[in-house]
């Protein structure tokens, strides 16, 4: 009871050093609770075009069909004022054959999380990009290029090229099949990146880390070099993989600064 009434006497001495009209709107302000407004859309989408997602704060999950329509689902949430900031653009260049999708942010100082949502041809290529969010795509057969500052990366059933890089956060790739032509630049600021493969798979593999290990499941033909053995050779050994997996196809460059590099086989 005393200590209710020390807490009740402190918060009344803070509030009524304020103004009436400063007070209201701060003891407002602590109770209120975000909201959210929605954008959802659909749009054609002719073969050969790319798709462009730039978001800022908040992630991008993206799923794959067979129809050439893009459907669009975003959820904006916020303080209501901020959500007057935060909008939605879509534009199609014919020029370039892009349809750029782009959170477009009217004043710095908003504070929202922007949330995207999206089914996309199968065939189409992908540039997806955020400041600070997840990143997530599932069976997609075209080139993907994805970038994050701070966010984990998840691609599962890829096909094609990839092109991926997070600032902080780990990235997961699964391939179903691995095509000799495809190139995998994966790189990691800080973060583990795990890359599983089928097996028999076929690639060449530059695999590096400077702080933690680099490991398969695989058997590979480790490149031939010439080295001095002691702790710097061991501990580049483990840090560090220039190998073949089957006869060589793929080009697979993998790179953490901070982080372990997993090269596993799926079931």
């Amino acid at each position: 009871m005393k200590n209710f009434f020390f807490f009740f006497c402190v918060l009344s001495c803070i509030t009524f050093n304020l103004e009436p009209e400063s007070s209201l709107t701060n003891v407002t302000s602590w109770f209120s609770s975000n909201t959210e407004k929605t954008y959802n859309k659909t749009f054609n989408l002719a073969t050969g075009f790319t798709l462009n997602i730039k978001n800022t704060q908040g992630s991008i999950t993206i799923h794959t069909w067979s129809e050439p329509k893009v459907a669009l689902d975003v959820v904006i949430s916020g303080k209501e004022k901020e959500l007057e900031h935060i909008h939605v653009e879509v534009e199609e260049d014919k020029k370039t054959k892009t349809l750029s999708i782009y959170t477009l942010q009217t004043d710095s100082k908003a504070k929202a999380i922007t949330n995207y949502e999206v089914m996309v041809p199968d065939y189409t290529p992908l540039t997806l990009i955020t400041d600070n969010g997840d990143l997530k795509i599932k069976k997609s057969k075209a080139t993907i290029t994805a970038k994050t500052g701070e966010g984990k990366i998840t691609i599962t059933e890829a096909r094609e090229s990839l092109f991926i890089y997070t600032g902080s956060g780990a990235i997961d790739i699964t391939y179903k099949k691995l095509l000799q032509k495809s190139t995998l630049q994966i790189e990691a600021g800080r973060g583990n990146i795990t890359l599983s493969l089928p097996a028999f798979s076929q690639a060449n593999i530059a695999a590096k880390t400077l702080n933690g290990s680099v490991t398969t499941e695989q058997e590979v033909m480790l490149k031939p070099q010439q080295v001095q053995l002691g702790p710097e050779a061991w501990k580049q050994f483990k840090q560090q993989a220039f190998c073949t997996l089957g006869n060589g196809g793929a080009a697979i460059s993998l790179f953490t600064k901070n982080g372990n590099i997993n090269i596993t086989e799926l079931p």
